[in-house]
């Protein structure tokens, strides 16, 4: 091979390598490798969503890993939303369900629990069960004052998932 081929295959090599390396792929869930980043239009949605959790007050076998007590990123994700709402007003979240053994129902009830209790809600206040999610659902001032009060949690600084808590 010539001088010239040479040269031309190693400045190949170095550019494909050095793009390679210095690619990052995005965090991942560690249950079920979803992409963690927010799409540009999550923002817009979010409120919408946090509404309808509170009218519902529910996770479901979709929060979960699949045929596993533990909940994955989305119910996480869902019991961060849900805590502010439990935090000020206290409630029943509603595991709504199709399982139907009974161990596995009482274990994920257990661990949404345990998840809502790191999270430093007075369960006296809050209660776990299983049932059809629905509920009188919430009035517009009350789903105002919990975005008012996560909006001044994030410009505060002080809004951190309680995974990230429970992992300290």
């Amino acid at each position: 091979m010539s001088v010239r081929g040479m040269s031309t295959l190693l400045v190949t090599a170095l550019v494909l390598g050095g793009g390679l390396l210095g690619c990052e792929t995005p965090p991942q869930d560690k249950t079920l490798g979803t992409p963690l980043e927010p799409t540009s239009m999550h923002r817009f949605y979010e409120p919408m969503i946090d509404n309808g959790a509170a009218h519902d007050m529910s996770v479901a076998d979709v929060h979960f890993v699949p045929h596993n007590t533990e909940l994955n990123d989305l119910g996480t994700h869902r019991l961060d939303r849900l805590i502010l709402v439990l935090d000020r007003y206290g409630g029943t979240v509603r595991y709504e369900t199709l399982e139907t053994d009974e161990d596995m129902m009482g274990a994920r009830l257990a661990s949404v629990e345990r998840y809502l209790a790191t999270a430093g809600l007075d369960m006296s206040r809050v209660e776990v069960k299983s049932m059809m999610s629905g509920g009188r659902g919430t009035t517009a001032a009350r789903a105002a004052a919990a975005e008012m009060k996560l909006e001044d949690s994030i410009k505060g600084g002080k809004l951190e998932s309680t995974a990230a808590k429970s992992q300290q």
